[in-house]
């Protein structure tokens, strides 16, 4: 392989190549479908060529023998933005089927990027906080939880934008969120407004957990990318981690600021009230659409998408088991979105992602580090810690932690299993 002098002009199908490649990674695109995307692009352009992704770059080599020149793609992780990928798969298909010339769509991927926020700064935050909202309701909170909830969800929204304008902002909205959520919930706990304070901070985070990175990370580690996989799902440990710390503070300086908090169980969905579930289960998926920057009209096969695939989850779980009710809800929404992308020849992931949050085990696993963290109220037999009622909590805990797993494996069987029956025909 020969070097490349600096001089050398790039061509412009290689230039549009490597763009796409550093946009679809940024934009939250998993490397089992990227690479199959810039494979099948490359051929309709002609060009020799094979590619390398990570969730923090991409290599690219293009010709072969003497004549192969390879080159590093950095990219800096950016938010998931499925309407700019939507924005992005329609230049790639012009390109590809000869509509536009490479050089034009060089230039259409760029006015995409650089173009403005698809909803304003209210609107965003409104569905940050629709979204916490929604999921203390599905959790079981009474009113106080789900106002709380809501205030701190677009709080987290409102941290998230100004910590993106600092370079040394970042890594820290995960620990300075949950730090604020877990010490606003204590407080007002303490003030006789919320009935859990644990369920309040656990709502007001949910669009911060990494739920969706690990299951994301399990199918790329299926579908044997394992690089990307293992950085995923390591990236995945560490912001549950950084959350889990950010709790465990607030609650050490809530704990000298007012008297020890006993604490309760999490609720669960059994014990929500049904105008609140159904509340949730209306407006989430159209909070998630537009964090995700859907456009508006694909609004309807998201909600219907999420609708079914959150069905298909609670009965399964019900009618059977609760490890087979997740499998369910991701076969379904593997499903209807590999449907969508036959027929309306737009990227399954439009759909995909945002059913598959309804389902992901974020929650599961902060419910699970947390027990570790629950000390009030407990004593010491035979080296393990017990509650009032003589329940082990590093048992509860470890279940957890195990059943995080369980749904995690179960998601991306469901997810795999729907390729299968209705194999796609979009890479995206």
């Amino acid at each position: 392989m020969s070097p490349v002098h600096p001089t050398t002009p790039l061509p412009p199908e290689h230039a549009f190549l490597l763009r796409v490649s550093s946009l679809l990674n940024a934009y939250g695109t998993p490397a089992h479908r990227l690479e199959r995307e810039l494979l099948a692009l490359a051929k309709s352009l002609h060009v020799t060529a094979a590619f390398h992704s990570t969730p923090t770059g991409v290599i690219a080599s293009f010709g072969s023998g003497d004549d192969e020149r390879v080159h590093l793609v950095r990219v800096e992780p950016g938010e998931i933005d499925l309407g700019r990928l939507l924005d992005f798969d329609e230049v790639i298909e012009a390109v590809r089927t000869g509509q536009m010339t490479v050089t034009h769509g060089l230039d259409l991927i760029e006015a995409v990027e650089q173009g403005a926020p698809r909803y304003p700064f209210v609107v965003v935050a409104l569905a940050f906080a629709t979204a916490s909202a929604g999921a203390a309701a599905l959790f079981g909170g009474h009113a106080g939880e789900i106002l709380v909830s809501a205030l701190l969800g677009s709080l987290m929204f409102v941290l998230a934008r100004v910590l993106r304008k600092h370079k040394s902002g970042a890594g820290t909205l995960e620990p300075l969120g949950a730090f604020v959520a877990a010490f606003v919930s204590f407080a007002c706990a303490q003030q006789g407004w919320l009935d859990d304070h644990r369920l309040a901070t656990l709502a007001s985070l949910i669009v911060l957990f990494p739920g969706l990175t690990m299951t994301l990370a399990l199918v790329e580690l299926s579908t044997g990318h394992l690089v990307s996989g293992v950085a995923r799902l390591a990236r995945a440990g560490a912001i549950f981690l950084t959350i889990i710390l950010g709790v465990a503070l607030a609650w050490g300086v809530g704990a000298n600021l007012w008297p020890p908090d006993e604490g309760q169980p999490l609720a669960t969905i059994a014990n929500a009230h049904p105008y609140f579930g159904w509340f949730a289960i209306a407006c989430t998926p159209v909070a998630f659409a537009i964090i995700f920057a859907i456009r508006k009209r694909e609004w309807p096969a998201v909600l219907v998408t999420g609708w079914v695939g959150f069905a298909a989850a609670t009965h399964g779980a019900a009618a059977l088991d609760d490890r087979i009710g997740p499998f369910l809800g991701a076969l379904t929404i593997g499903i209807a979105s590999n449907i969508y992308a036959r027929f309306r020849h737009k990227p399954a992931l439009v759909l995909q992602i945002p059913g598959i949050l309804f389902l992901v085990p974020g929650s599961l696993g902060y419910s699970a580090l947390t027990e570790f963290l629950v000390n009030t109220s407990a004593t010491a037999v035979d080296g393990a810690i017990v509650d009032g009622s003589g329940v082990v909590l590093q048992v509860k805990a470890i279940e957890k932690v195990f059943m995080t797993g369980i749904v995690a494996a179960s998601l991306v069987g469901g997810l795999l299993a729907a390729n299968l029956v209705l194999p796609p025909r979009r890479e995206l």
